[in-house]
């Protein structure tokens, strides 16, 4: 059962409340990497789309 987006959605951050259930159904380790996925993604479209805009740059 993959529930990332329904735990970490939004910009309000993560809620124990919701997380308390989930960690009992799939375990601390996994909660904890479902949370880095999670933080790091964001991090990666930064990089996509700079690596996107790198040709436009360097014809300038």
């Amino acid at each position: 059962m993959y529930l990332a987006p329904y735990y970490f959605s939004g910009k309000g951050g993560i809620k124990v409340e919701q997380l308390i259930p989930f960690i009992s159904e799939v375990g601390f380790p996994i909660v904890v990497t479902l949370y880095l996925l999670h933080r790091i993604e964001a991090k990666l479209d930064v990089v996509v789309q700079s690596i996107q805009g790198l040709p436009e740059r360097l014809k300038d």
